[in-house]
């Protein structure tokens, strides 16, 4: 319903609707209704702009999920000095998550074309 109501996916398109419905699934620990809400969030988008707000939720997610766009998008906020220094220490250990992460699909696409992989569709999805 969130994206339904952000997009006007048949029905109106309403921006402060969707913000409740992916701060409920978010609340609910839905991984890419928490990176929702942090851009929501981060762009003013529904409500009022609120980087900490954002960082707090593409936290949520990098933590719990590992999502790799929500550590980015932490990372971002932090770089940008939107947020507190004082999150600093987590950036740093997920900074280690975050570069295994990129070398393991790295590896693994690279595997994937070595082994007579083709295209976009079978590709694998890191």
């Amino acid at each position: 319903m969130g994206l339904a109501n952000f997009y006007g996916d048949g029905l109106p398109e309403n921006r402060a609707r969707a913000l409740s419905f992916f701060r409920e699934a978010a609340r609910l620990g839905h991984e890419q209704a928490q990176v929702n809400l942090g851009h929501m969030l981060e762009h003013g988008i529904g409500t009022a702009a609120d980087a900490t707000a954002a960082y707090a939720y593409y936290r949520q997610a990098a933590v719990r999920w590992r999502h790799l766009e929500a550590s980015l998008r932490a990372a971002v906020l932090l770089y940008e000095g939107r947020v507190s220094s004082q999150v600093v220490s987590w950036a740093q250990g997920i900074r280690h998550a975050t570069e295994v992460r990129v070398q393991y699909c790295t590896s693994a696409t690279a595997r994937f074309r070595c082994a007579g992989g083709g295209g976009e569709a079978t590709r694998p999805q890191c």
